[in-house]
Parts: C-alpha cells; sequence; structure tokens
C-alpha cells in the first residue's frame, strides 16, 4: 500500500489531493485520486488525511477478503 499527498496542488482553493493505490501480489487492486475537503497548513497536516483513508481502504479490502476466503 502506497498514499500521498501534494500540498495545495489545487491554485485556486489551495487544497491538496490525496492518492493511494493497495498492491495485492504484485497487482494493483485499489487505486483513489480524491481532493481533501480541507485547506492543510502543512505536508504532515496534508499527508494524515491521505493515511487515514488508505487504513479505511485496507480495512475494507481485508474484510471482504475474509468473507471470501
Amino acid at each position: 500500500m502506497f498514499s500521498d499527498a501534494d500540498l495545495a496542488g489545487d491554485p485556486d482553493d489551495r487544497k491538496s489531493t490525496s492518492g493511494l493505490v493497495v498492491i495485492v501480489s504484485g497487482a494493483p487492486v485499489i487505486y483513489t485520486s480524491r481532493k481533501q475537503t480541507v485547506v492543510a497548513q502543512s505536508t504532515p497536516e496534508a499527508g494524515f488525511p491521505a493515511a487515514n483513508e488508505a487504513t479505511k481502504e485496507l480495512i475494507w479490502l481485508s474484510n471482504l477478503l475474509q468473507g471470501v476466503l
């Protein structure tokens, strides 16, 4: 799993964009990119929502795979 965010990537409203990719057995199974809802004041502040979203996606994927296996 990889997640990252830019800091104030949108020059109009100064909001950051979060992105993540989850890789299983060498293949990407989840990819998302979303504009954050709040304006971050620092790089770590922009990264925390990205990590939070990535954690929620991993929990969802884990629950999905537990139901299948």
